[in-house]
């Protein structure tokens, strides 16, 4: 499994453009899209998640794409599930060739657990 850490296997990592910084209160926020080369029409999103435990289900949102919110059974069900649908949104959004939404990541709420997690898109 790739992490953001990580070295990819068959290429190397480079900074796609653009890349931003947004300032929130003393934190900035980077937003940072990694492409691997030799570089394709896809790219590799490396997005943070916010995860709750509700009900026996856990409910996961993307922090800084509104409207991203999937759940699962399990905590690995949910990421696996929003890495899904975090895919076919941003696809969407570059094949419409409309910007892509991305906003300061929201902080976590009381219960929520911060996770990361690389998409393909």
């Amino acid at each position: 499994m790739t992490t953001a850490d990580s070295q990819p296997t068959g290429g190397r990592y480079v900074l796609a453009s653009p890349t931003r910084i947004e300032a929130k209160g003393d934190v900035a926020h980077k937003f940072v899209t990694w492409t691997e080369e030799p570089t394709g029409e896809d790219r590799l999103y490396r997005l943070e998640l916010l995860m709750t435990e509700e009900d026996g289900a856990v409910l996961i949102e993307a922090a800084q794409l509104p409207g991203a919110i999937s759940q699962g059974a399990t905590p690995e069900d949910a990421i696996e599930n929003i890495r899904e649908a975090l895919s076919g949104l941003i696809r969407e959004y570059r094949a419409s060739k409309q910007e892509i939404p991305w906003q300061a990541p929201k902080e976590p709420r009381p219960g929520q657990v911060r996770r990361w997690v690389l998409v393909r898109a």
